[in-house]
């Protein structure tokens, strides 16, 4: 007995079906990810448009190995720098959220429309099948992405250690003296290095690196240091951790 023929679809009609199973079923990668110490697996970050900062950090990153640094800033431009260690199991929760939210499947963009100097909230995530990227100007971000940057940008609920850097290059830059802003004192004798000495750059550790490390996280916006009758702007860059990566190291 002759089988009864079924429908056929038509080519448009096949793709519909699966635009429409990709809306409801978003990608689901498997949490899995490059375990090695110095690889970025999550970056949460705020910047660009008009906002300024000579001291850019994102506000959370976290590695292979599961560690995790994150900053807290007040409303006053403060901020503290923590460091917390993520079990495995600790990861893979954590992730999971990224994954079970629809993460991998959302637009790499949203905005209310065209927005100039506006500056963008970025998350960024790399498991070893999948790697997506996701920023917000303004508004427009599922939900969820808030709760994903939240979760990332506070620790994911670590207990924090301070995060101190031991290397670090420093930059400074003339600063006009009747100019009205914070200053901070800097002992140059006491710290073992002049501000007017670091020239274009220089790497540092000890008193003066733990000296210009709490200056810039005091204002990290607008750090100025007086060094005898001269104020200078402090740029400090830490290796893999500030936004803006210092020179190979000597």
């Amino acid at each position: 007995m002759a089988m009864p023929r079924l429908p056929r679809l038509s080519l448009a009609a096949l793709v519909l079906a699966s635009l429409a199973c990709s809306a409801v079923l978003p990608p689901r990668p498997k949490v899995e990810w490059d375990h090695s110490p110095d690889f970025l697996v999550a970056v949460a970050q705020t910047g660009g448009g008009m906002m300024y900062d000579p001291n850019p950090m994102p506000e959370a990153r976290l590695w292979g190995d599961g560690r995790l640094v994150w900053v807290d800033q007040d409303q006053n431009g403060a901020r503290q720098v923590f460091v917390a260690q993520l079990s495995g199991d600790e990861m893979r929760a954590l992730l999971q959220l990224f994954v079970n939210a629809g993460f991998f499947g959302w637009k790499d963009t949203y905005s209310p429309g065209q927005v100039m100097d506006a500056p963008s909230s970025c998350l960024s995530v790399e498991l070893q099948s999948a790697d997506k990227s996701v920023c917000e100007v303004l508004s427009g971000a599922p939900a969820k992405f808030h709760d994903l940057y939240a979760a990332l940008a506070s620790g994911a609920g670590k207990p924090g250690t301070d995060f101190v850097p031991t290397r670090a290059y420093l930059q400074v830059t003339p600063f006009p003296v009747d100019a009205n802003t914070n200053v901070a004192e800097w002992n140059a004798a006491a710290l073992g290095l002049s501000l007017a000495s670091v020239g274009e750059g220089q790497w540092v550790e000890g008193p003066a690196l733990e000296r210009a490390w709490e200056i810039v996280n005091a204002h990290h916006q607008n750090p100025v240091a007086r060094d005898g009758q001269d104020r200078y702007t402090l740029i400090l860059l830490v290796p893999g951790l500030t936004t803006l990566e210092p020179p190979s190291q000597q």
